[in-house]
């Protein structure tokens, strides 16, 4: 096993500074010139929205066209098998639950990294066949724990030949919305090459290829967290180019700023930054790890509160993940199990957990004003002094008239459709309705 050294990338690249100085895109220059306002999150400095927008608008923007978002936070991890086997395949399965081995090339899959034996949850991502490579996103807060989860699983020396690269120069990027497809489509180099025609628009759910923007080659997957149709597009990296045909050099900024530039001509594209983002996948009923389920742990490099902390739940079980199991890998008694499969798959069996996430509704904004919910509010039965859950996320929905909802974990009895709960704002007992999720429906590729 080779694991390649960050060699020659900048400060700025990485998640967490020695000087505790947050970390930075390497587009940082590009949203200061076009107006974003920084916020802090998971030890980088991010858009949060941009000048003469707002999160509100670029949320709307994004539900009824395209928005670009800069992802850059998350940093993915090239892994590639030199060996003569089947150690690159055998090395995921253990460090994942998905069915590699029946991954398609140019197919992604979500994904769980379990920490530990007991099953707990270090991170979420998505896995994707890239052919003679794989790509494995991981989250701002759990990088350095969830490539040091990967090295020790690579040092075992049961799969040699196994290389991984965090891709630390790359630029991530984000486009969804409705006509996030026709956008980049017309985006594209390649549009007009009969060979290439139409590769971004015939992309399935999931689908990855590789496509040429301002003369860069990117790797872009059909997938997003907004709930609406989208792409993740990967723009260079540490290691120069995405399938190896390009010569290994780190892209300039000015190349990756013409490449998202491209993105932004197409008229129905704007910048969208972390508040629209986190309203968007709220409204879809999305979880965020650290945030809604798996509390961090020392390894990672982002806290969260006590009251947050505890009441999450670190089990497949009780954060709705088990789906995320592949059939083929839920077999106990396997040579090559994932790791903590002896702990979560009993889960799969078991009964129901006492706690479920559900969606919380208040009431509208024109006939009862209504702060929106904040994480760790306790939640309970209207009039009672009993809680009875949690809320992890929550905000208000620009799509249902500002309205605010919220997602919260709450005793298994009371998850019930039309149930009525209360949550404490600000001192006053709030009324909301336990509602099937998503709160707006998903637009996914059919």
């Amino acid at each position: 096993m080779r694991i390649l050294p960050p060699c020659r990338i900048c400060a700025s690249s990485m998640v967490a500074m020695s000087d505790g100085r947050a970390a930075t895109s390497r587009l940082q220059e590009m949203h200061l010139r076009l107006g974003a306002k920084m916020t802090a999150f998971s030890g980088w400095s991010m858009p949060s929205h941009y000048a003469g927008w707002g999160g509100v608008k670029e949320h709307l923007h994004v539900r009824r066209h395209a928005g670009l978002f800069d992802v850059s936070h998350m940093t993915p991890v090239r892994i590639t098998g030199t060996g003569r086997d089947d150690a690159l395949v055998r090395f995921l399965e253990r460090a994942t639950v998905a069915d590699v081995q029946g991954l398609p090339r140019g197919m992604g899959v979500p994904t769980v990294l379990p920490r530990d034996e007991k099953g707990a949850i270090q991170d979420t991502s998505l896995l994707v066949n890239a052919g003679d490579h794989f790509l494995l996103n991981t989250h701002a807060g759990r990088r350095d724990g969830s490539l040091g989860l990967l090295r020790r699983i690579a040092a075992t020396g049961d799969f040699p030949g196994v290389e991984l690269t965090p891709l630390l120069g790359c630029a991530l990027l984000d486009l969804q919305g409705p006509l996030a497809a026709e956008a980049l489509h017309a985006a594209c180099d390649d549009r007009e090459n009969e060979a290439q025609m139409d590769v971004v628009r015939s992309l399935p759910w999931l689908g990855s290829a590789v496509a040429h923007i301002a003369g860069q080659e990117c790797r872009v997957t059909r997938c997003g967290f907004t709930g609406e149709d989208g792409f993740q597009i990967l723009v260079g990296g540490s290691d120069g180019g995405i399938d190896g045909d390009t010569p290994h050099r780190r892209r300039t900024r000015e190349e990756l700023e013409e490449v998202a530039s491209t993105l932004l001509a197409q008229p129905e594209v704007a910048l969208a930054g972390l508040r629209a983002r986190d309203s968007l996948r709220l409204e879809a009923g999305l979880p965020v790890i650290g945030l809604d389920f798996a509390p961090l742990t020392m390894a990672d490099t982002m806290t969260t509160t006590t009251t947050t902390r505890a009441a999450l739940p670190d089990t497949m079980a009780e954060a709705g993940l088990l789906h995320l199991i592949a059939p083929s890998r839920r077999t106990l008694g396997f040579e090559d199990g994932f790791t903590g499969a002896a702990a979560i798959l009993p889960q799969l069996s078991a009964a129901a957990p006492c706690r479920r996430r559900i969606g919380l509704l208040g009431g509208d904004p024109k006939e009862v004003r209504c702060p929106p919910a904040r994480p760790g509010a306790a939640v309970g039965v209207s009039g009672s002094a009993r809680e009875v859950g949690v809320v992890t996320s929550g905000g208000v929905s620009p799509s249902l008239g500002m309205r605010p909802i919220c997602l919260a974990y709450v005793d298994d009895e009371l998850a019930t459709e039309g149930k009525e709960l209360s949550i404490v704002i600000r001192g006053e007992e709030r009324q909301f309705v336990v509602v099937a999720l998503p709160f707006v429906p998903f637009n996914y590729k059919k």
